[in-house]
């Protein structure tokens, strides 16, 4: 370029390019046009303009920071010509012949699935340094949880099923009543099942043994969990006595066995389940009664309840 002030003799001339207020070009002045010398007739000097066409920086940027990338990165900036074309089709956007691939992140711990929204900030052409921002979300990921029961006629369980489950979900086991919660802070989210063991009958009896997950456990995937009872064979007193009181003594008074227990008699020996009841007589010392065993009486075949 050219120095803006042509000196002749004792003037100066001034030679000012244009502003362009659209920004699309730079005026300057490229060279003075026959401005030689010495003047020695009238001679016309020309200050000749040139322009260039202005070139603006588009910077796309990923947004929220983490969720995804621009060409694999945060942010990536192109310099353009004034009236370069922007389109966006899909994930791609076109800043002229550059084409820009927005891809979300992949969560290799798997509780979250990041997807890209859509650009902001986009004009059709460019005008001037743009900032574009590629949008991305994110969702938890969630699962669902099957819940059953075992043996079958156990017990039963509160929720055969919970669906949206988020990923982290951690199981919480209460000691004294075995409920199950299922807990996840960061997502709002809570649960409880209760295992109820089953009435029973005069036999049995049942009670809650386990869940198949552990206090603490962290749930990242759908599962199964099944909690497990325990049947139990009801217990009963087998009371021994002596008619009339005072003529003898049984070897025990009182015995506790399960249900089922069988009873059999053989001679004077009473066996209940392994255990021999013996009668014993009392021995009159004064010499005026003998005492003798007769029989037992209110034996059943086996135990089914307190006798």
């Amino acid at each position: 370029q050219s120095t803006k002030v042509l000196t002749v003799g004792s003037n100066s001339v001034t030679a000012t390019p244009i502003t362009d207020s659209t920004g699309q070009y730079t005026y300057y002045l490229d060279s003075w046009y026959n401005a030689s010398g010495p003047i020695t007739a009238d001679q016309t000097i020309t200050a000749v303009f040139d322009r260039t066409i202005n070139t603006y920086d588009v910077t796309i940027t990923a947004n929220p920071s983490g969720y995804g990338t621009v060409d694999g990165l945060s942010s990536k900036t192109v310099n353009v010509p004034y009236g370069t074309a922007i389109t966006v089709n899909g994930s791609t956007i076109a800043v002229g012949l550059t084409e820009i691939m927005a891809a979300p992140v992949t969560d290799n711990t798997g509780e979250y699935t990041y997807s890209f929204v859509n650009y902001t900030g986009t004009t059709s052409t460019v005008t001037g340094n743009t900032s574009i921002t590629a949008n991305f979300t994110r969702a938890v990921n969630t699962f669902n949880l099957t819940f059953t029961a075992t043996p079958t006629g156990y017990g039963t369980v509160s929720e055969s099923q919970l669906t949206g489950v988020p990923w982290g979900t951690t199981a919480g086991i209460n000691p004294t009543t075995h409920v199950l919660t299922l807990t996840s802070v960061d997502h709002s989210y809570s649960a409880t099942v209760t295992p109820t063991p089953d009435s029973g009958d005069s036999q049995y009896y049942y009670t809650f043994g386990s869940w198949n997950v552990t206090d603490g456990q962290a749930l990242t995937s759908a599962t199964t969990i099944t909690a497990t009872f325990v049947q139990n064979v009801h217990q009963y007193t087998v009371t021994l006595a002596v008619s009339p009181n005072g003529y003898g003594t049984v070897s025990s008074n009182s015995l506790t066995v399960d249900y089922g227990t069988s009873i059999s008699v053989s001679g004077n020996t009473l066996t209940v389940g392994s255990t021999d009841v013996t009668p014993t007589p009392y021995d009159d010392q004064t010499g005026q009664y003998t005492y003798s065993f007769v029989n037992w009486t209110g034996t059943t075949a086996s135990v089914t309840g307190d006798m």
